[in-house]
């Protein structure tokens, strides 16, 4: 996770912790087999001003402004994951 937030967004940051493993069954990867996503807290250190081609922009925004991110990810499961990311749950779909 430290890595892939270091390539993707170009931050450094410190693990606190897992915040939610969620299923995306029925959604089958290649080989067949199940696929789960799992969401970790992180602390924020530092951005270091290189990341991924891929990503044309990095931004902070508020709860109530964050754009579609994904067609697997809805903002239900957006706001889920910040309520349980600031009361210290952990959810398990």
């Amino acid at each position: 996770a430290i890595r892939e937030v270091k390539e993707e967004a170009g931050a450094e940051i410190n693990l606190k912790g897992i915040v939610a493993v969620l299923s995306r069954s029925p959604k089958f990867g290649i080989s067949g087999t199940p696929n789960f996503v799992v969401v970790f807290k992180g602390e924020f250190i530092r951005f270091t001003n290189n990341h991924d081609h891929e990503i044309s922009e990095v931004k902070w925004f508020t709860k109530d402004n964050i754009p579609t991110l994904s067609h697997t990810t809805n903002m239900r499961e957006v706001t889920r994951i910040i309520d349980a990311t600031l009361s210290g749950k952990v959810i398990f779909d």
